[in-house]
This record gives C-alpha cells, structure tokens and sequence, in this order.
C-alpha cells in the first residue's frame, strides 16, 4: 500500500493529495484489493471536513466509490445509513441529476427482493445515466461498468 509519507511527498496541495490518494484507492478497487482501496478512502472521509477549498468533484467521487466498496463487501445496513447520507449531502449542495441516481439504485440495489430486480433495477439506472450527461464524479468512477459487472455476475 502507498504510505501516507509517499502521499504527501508527491504534491504539496490538499487537492492534487486527495487526487493522488483517490486513483490508489481506486487502483485497488480494480484490482479486487478491496481491504486497501477501503482504508484509502475511509482516510479520505475521514479528512473531507479539514481540507478547505476541496473540490466536490473529489469528495463525490470518493462518496461513490465507497459505497461501491460496501456493496461489494455487502455490508447492506451500513449502506441504508451511508446512501441516506449521501443523498442527503448531494442534495444540500445541488449536485447533479447523477450521483443521486446512482446513490439512490445501490440503495434500491441491496434492498431488492431478488437478484431479478436487483438486475432489472441496474438496467434501468444504466438507461437513465447514459441519456444524461455524466456527473464529473462519474469522469473518476466508471460506475456504468461497475453496474455492468453486478448485472452479469
């Protein structure tokens, strides 16, 4: 795992570090080292209130990719609370039509009654998201393939 020193080490600004701790999380993700990618962006939830000036393209981002994580972790009732949370934040700032798409189908995602209508309600979203224009958070996070991946496994 990259240590915090070799983080802060690469750039002196609280957004190129945030950047940098972000594509390693998400490098993990990808690689299936979900253990890793978790402890990067728990760091980085856990520091949002102290960066001034953080942009929230990076804050919704991480927001994704940590449910993300949890999704596949399957930890569904820390999802209720962390989706609420979410929502509730997207919706104070005025985020994009998107990321409240996506947040509100993983929330739909792991309270379906089947794997039918969690497939069908992915399906969906992914129809909706790709005749919107995509979120900034979704140029970090390929959430279309991700959905793409829960569909066919």
């Amino acid at each position: 795992m990259l240590s915090d020193e070799a983080i802060l080490a690469l750039h002196h600004s609280p957004r190129s570090r945030w950047f940098v701790r972000f594509l390693t999380a998400y490098g993990y993700f990808g690689s299936n080292r979900f253990d890793e990618a978790l402890a990067h962006v728990n760091v980085l939830l856990n520091n949002a209130g102290r960066e001034r000036g953080l942009q929230t393209d990076i804050q919704e981002a991480v927001t994704l990719l940590n449910l993300m994580l949890h999704v596949t972790f399957g930890n569904h009732r820390l999802l209720r609370s962390l989706c609420h949370s979410a929502l509730r934040r997207m919706q104070r700032e005025n985020l994009l039509y998107s990321p409240v798409v996506i947040v509100e189908t993983i929330r739909g995602y792991i309270g379906a009654p089947s794997p039918a209508k969690q497939k069908e309600l992915l399906r969906r979203a992914l129809g909706t998201m790709r005749s919107d224009k995509p979120a900034i958070a979704e140029l970090y996070v390929d959430v279309d393939s991700w959905f793409e991946s829960l569909i066919t496994d």
